[in-house]
């Protein structure tokens, strides 16, 4: 819905100023599980989904953190990355706000309510963050944002830093998000991950173009499971967005269709183009690149 501002980051980013320019940080449960427990936490759990406890993300107030941990912490986030090892942390932020401030802020930006049901959004993950500029408007990531000035989220190892868009106050909006959109989110993340486009420039630049191949899946080709959906689109990565229009794909598929129901009732379009050749999917992909 708009274009997300951001730039990567490495290794000098954590250490620049004294420890950087954040003061909070976020982990998953499965990083804290690794990182000290009487560092200072606060676990982000939202009104409604205490019976999930243990999935929730936690807080780290990084000002309050003894110099020597502050220290180790900063290190080990910069060898990570060096590294290509998984970082210890999700997030880094910067606010000047109180730390139950900003707890409060951020269990309440996990909650999205549509049509009067709690879904839970994992803003702490890179995967989830990355996409939400598409997903939403403006004035609805403003929102998530809240007091966060900057906002560094890592995606598969790597970091990059994000801060709020620019508020148009002479054309107000109410905040608004695409909910099938959203709901395609982890189809368009899987098949990135499926096709090694495993980066800042893939997650931000191409989401749109693969979220396209993911509805087309659904609507075009009636593609129900989440595994044929993700298939398709990887088939696009690779071939180009356009391949399914090639006349060597359409015609496997018309050959598909030419069966009756109850031939074609146990496979889908993904299983014919399984029986494409290599030499075939090598003229698809020439054609695409022409």
């Amino acid at each position: 819905m708009h274009q997300q501002n951001w730039q990567p980051l490495s290794g000098a980013f954590l250490t620049q100023g004294q420890w950087g320019p954040f003061n909070f940080a976020i982990a998953s449960a499965e990083q804290r599980a690794e990182l000290p427990d009487d560092w200072p936490w606060t676990l982000l759990t939202p009104r409604g989904f205490e019976d999930n406890e243990g999935l929730m993300p936690s807080l780290l107030n990084l000002s309050a953190l003894k110099p020597d941990d502050r220290r180790a912490l900063f290190t080990q986030l910069e060898n990570a990355q060096q590294d290509d090892e998984p970082a210890p942390l999700s997030a880094l932020l910067s606010a000047a706000v109180a730390p139950a401030t900003m707890a409060r802020h951020l269990c309440q930006a996990q909650v999205l309510v549509h049509q009067r049901q709690k879904s839970w959004l994992r803003i702490f993950d890179g995967r989830v963050w990355s996409q939400l500029p598409r997903v939403l408007n403006a004035p609805a990531m403003i929102g998530l944002y809240g007091p966060i000035s900057l906002w560094a989220s890592n995606l598969y190892g790597r970091w990059a830093l994000m801060t709020p868009p620019v508020s148009n106050s002479a054309q107000p909006t109410a905040p608004a998000m695409d909910w099938e959109r959203l709901l395609r989110v982890g189809a368009v993340n899987r098949a990135f991950a499926q096709t090694g486009c495993l980066d800042w420039e893939s997650a931000i630049n191409r989401s749109a173009r693969v979220d396209s191949l993911v509805q087309r899946a659904q609507h075009l080709y009636q593609l129900g499971r989440l595994e044929d959906q993700v298939a398709f689109a990887c088939y696009g990565i690779r071939y180009g967005d356009q391949f399914d229009s090639h006349p060597l794909v359409q015609r496997e598929i018309a050959g598909w269709m030419a069966q009756s129901l109850e031939e074609r009732e146990d496979s889908t379009v993904v299983d014919c183009l399984a029986l494409l050749t290599d030499e075939q999917w090598a003229v698809i992909q020439a054609s695409a690149i022409e």
